[in-house]
């Protein structure tokens, strides 16, 4: 998942978190992972994969399409920002 769509799906999770009164904990005990393994999800540490993503999205009661959107659809998915997510490797 490159930089820029990472930051797109933590922003997104962390919204949806918050829009369903969720805390990471809870997150975590529904997708049957460490609160740790979240929080390094949501910190950018870690890359979820594909299998994750609906796991997370089914936990948050929305899609996977709606965490990897951007919010503005006027902000391009693949547009560059220099970031140090940049330096993350798919785990």
């Amino acid at each position: 998942m490159p930089a820029k769509q990472h930051d797109i799906f933590r922003t997104n999770v962390r919204r949806r978190l918050a829009e369903k009164g969720m805390r990471q904990r809870e997150l975590a005990t529904r997708l049957d992972v460490t609160d740790a393994y979240v929080s390094q999800i949501l910190s950018g540490r870690s890359v979820p994969g594909l299998e994750v993503i609906e796991k997370i999205a089914g936990a948050l009661e929305t899609t996977p399409q709606y965490l990897l959107m951007p919010a503005d659809p006027d902000v391009p998915i693949n547009e560059t920002q220099k970031t140090s997510d940049q330096r993350l490797t798919p785990v």
